[in-house]
């Protein structure tokens, strides 16, 4: 029967927040909920994270989490920086709420703007938005 688990392909995980490492989340991940969003709406992730020891540091609202994920022993693939718009903790058992999505809609970005431009080139109004 053991010969049979061999080959059994094992999930792995990656998450950094604020490019830190976050150590063992393979073994602490409880629930991770990804979702991509088709068009103008951000992607969203959650993490459910075991927290029984304490040692868990709650990351800040505005924290950049980016999440890699694929099979133990394979590379690992990107799925983006998200934004971390609310962290939630709960217990007992003690375990730590993650929410995050791809956009900051907490800053200027989600702002209705409107704009004209005459006698410009492309390049002008690109650099003009980019420089928002």
């Amino acid at each position: 029967m053991t010969d049979l688990l061999i080959n059994v392909p094992s999930p792995d995980i990656e998450i950094t927040i604020n490019n830190n490492r976050l150590r063992n989340v393979t073994e602490r991940l409880m629930t991770l909920s990804l979702t991509d969003n088709r068009g103008f709406e951000a992607d969203r992730v959650t993490l459910t994270i075991d927290d029984a020891d304490g040692q868990l540091q709650l990351p800040q609202r505005g924290a950049r989490l980016n999440v890699m994920i694929g099979w133990r022993g394979e590379a690992l693939v990107n799925k983006g920086v998200y934004i971390v718009d609310e962290v939630t903790w709960e217990g007992p058992p003690d375990k730590l709420t993650i929410t995050a999505s791809s956009a900051d809609f907490r800053e200027e970005f989600n702002v209705k703007r409107e704009v004209s431009w005459h006698d410009v080139t492309v390049k002008q109004v690109v650099s003009a938005i980019a420089h928002r």
